[in-house]
């Protein structure tokens, strides 16, 4: 009787994560389709090693700041939920108490969150603007960033941020492109 109570336990897990994973696919193809707003000509710049300089007006700029990038993004968070089931190894008695031993085992969920907004690269900072939901890295902070097709990983301390970007290698370019041009 345990045993069979373990299995359909088991299987309502199992089907709940696999429901899950099934939003967070949708969730991930939904941010694939990332449309660029940024014009040709400075991304030709960026692939080709220069540093364009674009104007935002409504950031505020720290000092001998100049934006290079700016275009539309999605930042991914991922959030864990942990949940407590607990399985009773024995029966109930005629007033409906249980009798027995109780095992309690967690079982932890992940989400990943998609917060669609604005990708802004500038020689000091890299910056999500979003409506309800921002980031700011300071460059001075990025330990190492790696690029994909359609996002960048930035690796700062002990934060990991995936930004999906409408292409993840002229970003990975622009970083390079920086970091060349601070070390001069």
């Amino acid at each position: 009787m345990t045993v069979f109570l373990a299995v359909i336990i088991t299987v309502c897990i199992m089907i709940k994560i696999l429901k899950s994973e099934k939003k967070e696919q949708k969730a991930l193809e939904d941010a694939k389709v990332v449309e660029t707003r940024m014009q040709y000509s400075a991304i030709c710049e960026i692939n080709s090693g220069n540093l364009p300089i674009i104007k935002v007006d409504n950031l505020n700029y720290l000092p001998n700041e100049k934006c290079h990038y700016l275009d539309n993004a999605v930042y991914s968070t991922t959030t864990s939920s942990t949940a407590y089931h607990k399985f009773y190894n024995g029966t109930y008695t005629k007033g409906g108490y249980r009798s027995g031993i109780s095992t309690t085992y967690p079982v932890t969920t992940y989400k990943e969150n998609m917060h669609k907004g604005t990708l802004v690269v500038t020689n000091e900072r890299i910056i999500f603007i979003n409506d309800k939901y921002s980031l700011c890295i300071p460059l001075c902070r990025v330990v190492s960033f790696t690029p994909d097709t359609n996002k960048i990983v930035v690796y700062s301390g002990n934060r990991i941020d995936s930004i999906y970007v409408p292409n993840g290698f002229t970003v990975y370019n622009l970083l390079n492109n920086i970091c060349k041009e601070r070390n001069k």
